[in-house]
C-alpha cells in the first residue's frame, strides 16, 4: 500500500498513515511503533516523524494490530542435551571449546610478556577455583576436579620456571644482569624504600598518583641506578599507602571488602548465580596476587577491574540483595 500524498508541506507520518488506512491516528501510531512503516524504503519508528508530500509512505501488507495470545511451552529434554542451552553433548562440548579460545589467548600473552608472577597467580585462581566449586559437586566429580587443579598448578609451576630462564636470558650481558636472580630483585629495594616514605607521612599520605613519588624512587631505590621501571613501588597496597596513608588504604580495604563480601553472598544462590560468585571471587584473588609484585589497578586498566566487579555484583544483585523489611 503505498501512496503519494498530492498535499503541500510537511506532516506527521502518523497522520500519512491514518489517511492511508482509514484509521485512527493512535492506531497508526501503533502501526508505526510496531515496525510495519517505511518511509522511502527505510523503516520508521517515529510517529511524530515529518515527511514531505513527495516522499513515499508505505505499510506492510501484514500488518496487524491484533494482540497476540499468551502461551505456555512445555519442552521435553531427552537425555544427552544440556538444559538451558539447546544443544546435544556434542555441540555442548564444541561451544565449551570456543570458549576456551580466550583463555588459550591469554596464557599466550602472558606467555609473550614474559610475566612472571601471572603464573602464580593463574595457580592460585585455579586452587581457590576448585575449592568453590567442590562442595556442590558429588564426589567422583570432586576427584576428577582435585586431579585436574594438581595439574594445572603443576603445569603453572612450571611456566612460572620458564619464565625464570627466560629473563635470565634476556637479562644475561646487560647492567640488569643481577637482577634476574630473585635474591637481587630491585622490588626488595623499592618496597623497603616506600616503606620508609610511608612512614614520612602514615595518616594522609603523599597525594594522589600511583607516581607521586617516581623521581624519589627512582634515584633512591638502587644506588647509581636510573630506571623508569622504578617509578612506583610495584605492589597495590603500598601503592595506596603512599598516596593516601593509613586511611586511604583504609577505605580501599573496606571497598575491597564490600565487593567480596557480596560475592561471597552469592555462593549461597543456585546456579548460574552461584557460578557468577565464584567467578568473581576467583578474579579478585588473581588480581590481588597479580598486584602482590607490580600495581596496574591504575588509569583503563583500573577502570576495567571495578567496571568487571560491578557487572559481576548487578548479576547477583536480583537475589542476594537485602530488601527492606
Amino acid at each position: 500500500m503505498t501512496e503519494k500524498n498530492p498535499d503541500t508541506g510537511h506532516v506527521r507520518l502518523a497522520k500519512r498513515v491514518a489517511e492511508q488506512l482509514a484509521c485512527s491516528r493512535s492506531m497508526a501510531e501503533q502501526f508505526i511503533e510496531g515496525g510495519f512503516v517505511s518511509v522511502d524504503g527505510q523503516l520508521v519508528e517515529t510517529p511524530g516523524a515529518r515527511v514531505r508530500p513527495d516522499q513515499g509512505v508505505t505499510v506492510e501488507k501484514d500488518a496487524s494490530l491484533l494482540e497476540l495470545t499468551p502461551v505456555t511451552l512445555l519442552l521435553h529434554k531427552p537425555v544427552g542435551f544440556e538444559a538451558g542451552l539447546g544443544l546435544d553433548a556434542g555441540a555442548a562440548a564444541h561451544g565449551s571449546r570456543s570458549q576456551g579460545a580466550p583463555a588459550a589467548l591469554t596464557l599466550l600473552v602472558t606467555t609473550w610478556n614474559d610475566n612472571r608472577i601471572a603464573w602464580i597467580a593463574f595457580a592460585g585462581m585455579a586452587a581457590l577455583a576448585a575449592l568453590l566449586c567442590a562442595p556442590a559437586l558429588p564426589r567422583a566429580a570432586r576427584a576428577r576436579l582435585a586431579g585436574a587443579t594438581l595439574l594445572a598448578i603443576a603445569a603453572f609451576g612450571a611456566l612460572f620456571a620458564l619464565s625464570l630462564e627466560s629473563r635470565t636470558e634476556k637479562l644475561q650481558g646487560t647492567e640488569r644482569e643481577a637482577e634476574a636472580r630473585l635474591e637481587r630483585d630491585p622490588r626488595l629495594a623499592i618496597w623497603r624504600f616506600s616503606a620508609d616514605r610511608v612512614a614520612e607521612a602514615p595518616w594522609i599520605g603523599h597525594g594522589f598518583g600511583r607516581g607521586i613519588l617516581r623521581h624519589e624512587i627512582r634515584a633512591g631505590t638502587v644506588p647509581g641506578v636510573d630506571n623508569p621501571l622504578y617509578g612506583h613501588a610495584h605492589n597495590t597496597v603500598v601503592n595506596v599507602a603512599l598516596q593516601g596513608g593509613f586511611a586511604g588504604l583504609a577505605l580501599f580495604a573496606w571497598l575491597v571488602a564490600a565487593v567480596v563480601r557480596e560475592l561471597a553472598a552469592g555462593l549461597r544462590e543456585a546456579p548460574p548465580r552461584r557460578h557468577v560468585a565464584v567467578l568473581g571471587l576467583v578474579l579478585v584473588a588473581g588480581f590481588a596476587l597479580r598486584n602482590m609484585t607490580d600495581d596496574f589497578v591504575v588509569r583503563h586498566n583500573a577502570v576495567l577491574a571495578w567496571a568487571l566487579a560491578g557487572a559481576l555484583l548487578g548479576a547477583l544483585r536480583p537475589t542476594s540483595a537485602r530488601t527492606p523489611g
